[in-house]
């Protein structure tokens, strides 16, 4: 938790670039979207932060929804074809 009177020093910018790398990392793992939105975005969770980080799922969730919709509108990366 950031100090009372701590103002927040990022660019509005980092908050879009953060999300749209983690919606490339969710295309590079093969995401899926069938399911609930419930079941979509803990799949997503379960890629980005792993329980044993201790994240708050509250704290991730507006960027986590944000970056599985980047990562639908975009679709899967084939790393194969990537590194030929």
């Amino acid at each position: 938790m950031a100090h009372p009177g701590m103002t927040r020093c990022t660019p509005d910018t980092f908050d879009l670039d953060l999300t749209g790398a983690f919606a490339v990392i969710l295309r590079a793992y093969g995401m899926t979207f069938e399911g609930t939105v419930d079941e979509v975005e803990a799949r997503a969770f379960q890629i980005l932060w792993k329980p044993a980080e201790g994240r708050p799922y509250s704290q991730v969730k507006p960027r986590l929804a944000t970056a599985i919709a980047l990562a639908r509108r975009d679709g899967p990366i084939d790393l194969s074809a990537v590194a030929a």
